[in-house]
C-alpha cells in the first residue's frame, strides 16, 4: 500500500513539472545605441544633486558631461522632499526633468520607500484635474508631491515657452 501512494506522490509530482516556453530573442544593442542613453545618465546622476548646484549646473562631473544644458527650475532638500530639476538641453532640443530616487544614506528616504499602503491621488484636484479616480500612489510619496509639483510645472512650462519662440 506504501509503496502505491509513493508512486502516486511521484506521478503528481512528475505533472505538476513546468515545460519551458521559449522566449523571443534577445537583440544586443551596438555601441552607437548605448551611446545614445549616455547623455540621459548623466541628467539621471545630477538628480541627486543639491538644487542650488543644478540651479546653476555646476555639480561637477554629472553636469559637465552635459555642459550645454540651460537649467530653468530646481528644489528640494533631499531628505523630506527629494532633490529635482527642469531644464532645456539645446543640442537634444528636450526638456529634462529630473527626480530624485531613493537615497539609502538618508533614512527618511528609506522609510518613504518602506511605506507601502496606497492612496488615492485624486484627493487634490488642483495638481491632478480630472484624474481617475483608481489612481493611487504610495501613501508617503502623496504628501510631498505638492511641494515638487508646482516649480515642476512652472519649470516645464517655462521649458516650453522657451523651446517654442
Amino acid at each position: 500500500m506504501s509503496s502505491v501512494l509513493l508512486t502516486l506522490a511521484l506521478a503528481g509530482l512528475a505533472a505538476a513539472t513546468p515545460t519551458p516556453i521559449r522566449r523571443q530573442s534577445i537583440t544586443t544593442l551596438g555601441q552607437s545605441d548605448i551611446n545614445g542613453f549616455t547623455p540621459y545618465t548623466w541628467y539621471a546622476s545630477a538628480g541627486y544633486c543639491p538644487a542650488n548646484e543644478t540651479i546653476n549646473w555646476s555639480c561637477g562631473t554629472n553636469c559637465d558631461s552635459n555642459s550645454g544644458f540651460k537649467p530653468i527650475a530646481s528644489g528640494g532638500d533631499g531628505d523630506s522632499v527629494q532633490f529635482w530639476y527642469v531644464g532645456f538641453d539645446p543640442s537634444m532640443n528636450e526638456i529634462i526633468v529630473a527626480h530624485q530616487g531613493t537615497d539609502p544614506s538618508e533614512f527618511e528616504s528609506l522609510l518613504t520607500d518602506g511605506e507601502f499602503t496606497l492612496t488615492n491621488l485624486n484627493g487634490n484636484a488642483t495638481l491632478f484635474p480630472g484624474i481617475d479616480d483608481s489612481i493611487q500612489v504610495h501613501r508617503s510619496i502623496s504628501p510631498t508631491r505638492p511641494l515638487t509639483n508646482q516649480g515642476l510645472s512652472m519649470g516645464i512650462d517655462a521649458g516650453l515657452e522657451k523651446c517654442t519662440s
